[in-house]
């Protein structure tokens, strides 16, 4: 085995795990072979030699009636256990009376996750035509936990104990079901081991798509974010390391312009005139450097891509140049044809003087700094927006129209 390795034991309900960390991974095992575990752990980041591993748990309420499905009730009992999860249920109280509930109620309120299984009853009803299971639900959905729904795919072959004997229950059950699935994680089970793979299918998809607190150990969450500062450290000094080069310290940079100093950027066409395509229909335009921020602020196409757990910013610089070139022709002349561009150059000049003001990031999470922002939402209220901008020299072309000495051939 290769790299700086290290073993830990650790004992849970489950069992005993062996563990060893070699180069950056860390492998896990159960000491007890004859047993199937499967242990989840969320958020792995390598510092340097330091694996911090941020286990986050969550606390899931159990809902269903209760003779009918005691074994499947287990069963999801025990998944749950297998994730490392908290399962909630009152099988020594299950709501079978108004007391009970309100004592159920505030269980389910402090649960991250609510899941409802459906069988083949509806369940005993209350003085409001209601069941203490669909109570429990719309408690649930009224208080903001979100409802995972474990459907029976066929109650028709339940066994006739596990079935509702009226057509009252059955159109009950049926409606009930119907709401309950309505926008909803819903997974559709026949067999036990079925309803174990729906509950870890949904309950791990609701842990991505629908955030909660969750619950971490309470000594986990001061190193873990010292640490994480650390390495945001790291970067930024990273980052400042060119400027210990000996040409910093030797000459001095230019001065970086003002933002109210005046810039010419070149814009060009790639149009179809007359059949033919040209794109060396040139035109330049003067503004200050604060009135092309503007126009870059509005055109900039950035996506968002989520690697390592870290969310950072890519600006599509093609489609900026088109977007914005478009919209300075238009801000100089409204009637102006689609298809101007910023040209390379003037769009790299644009874009190292916003990075170099400190207006737009090169990379991270974010790409418009503070200031950038506040400058425009200033210039919004103020409504100066793009008003110093013209056309110096060149054309914008407003029409397909070409004279006879423009024709060319």
């Amino acid at each position: 085995m290769v790299g700086k390795c290290f073993c830990v034991n650790w004992l849970n309900t489950l069992g005993v795990v062996w563990g060893c960390q070699c180069e950056g991974i860390l492998l896990l095992r159960p000491l007890l072979l004859n047993q199937q575990l499967w242990f989840t752990f969320f958020n792995k980041r390598i510092y340097g030699q330091i694996l911090i591993m941020t286990d986050k748990r969550y606390q899931v309420f159990i809902s269903s009636t209760y003779e009918d499905l005691k074994e499947e009730r287990r069963a999801v009992q025990d998944t749950l256990i297998s994730m490392g999860d908290f399962p909630v249920q009152m099988e020594s109280f299950p709501a079978s009376d108004e007391e009970q509930l309100e004592y159920i109620k505030p269980l389910i309120e402090a649960c991250d996750y609510y899941i409802l299984i459906i069988g083949g009853r509806y369940g005993s009803i209350t003085s409001d035509g209601q069941s203490y299971t669909e109570k429990e639900f719309h408690h649930a959905v009224e208080t903001g936990v979100p409802v995972i729904v474990l459907v029976h795919s066929n109650p028709e072959e339940l066994p006739r104990n596990k079935t509702e004997e009226t057509s009252e229950g059955h159109e009950k059950l049926k409606t009930f079901t119907a709401l309950a699935s309505d926008g909803r994680i819903r997974k559709s089970w026949d067999t036990t081991d079925g309803l174990k793979l729906c509950v870890r299918e949904a309950v791990d998809h609701a842990k991505k798509t629908k955030k909660r607190t969750g619950w971490v150990k309470g000594d986990t969450i001061a190193s873990t974010a010292a640490l994480q500062e650390l390495e945001a450290l790291r970067k930024e000094n990273k980052k400042l390391e060119i400027f210990k080069h000996p040409a910093f310290e030797t000459s001095s940079l230019p001065e970086l312009p003002d933002l109210q100093d005046t810039v010419e950027v070149q814009i060009h066409t790639h149009a179809n005139i007359g059949g033919y395509d040209n794109n060396d229909l040139l035109a330049s335009i003067s503004g200050t450097w604060l009135s092309f921020f503007i126009a870059f602020h509005r055109s900039a196409q950035i996506s968002y891509n989520d690697w390592n757990d870290e969310e950072y910013f890519v600006l599509d610089k093609t489609a900026t140049r088109e977007t914005m070139g478009q919209l300075l022709a238009v801000v100089c002349e409204k009637n102006a044809l689609n298809g101007h561009s910023v040209t390379s150059e003037s769009f790299d000049l644009l874009w190292c003087y916003f990075i170099e003001a400190g207006l737009f990031y090169e990379e991270g999470n974010v790409p418009f700094a503070d200031l950038a922002r506040k400058i425009i939402r200033r210039l919004t209220i103020a409504g100066l927006h793009t008003k110093s901008l013209k056309v110096t020299s060149g054309k914008i072309r407003t029409s397909i129209r070409m004279d006879d000495e423009e024709i060319p051939f």
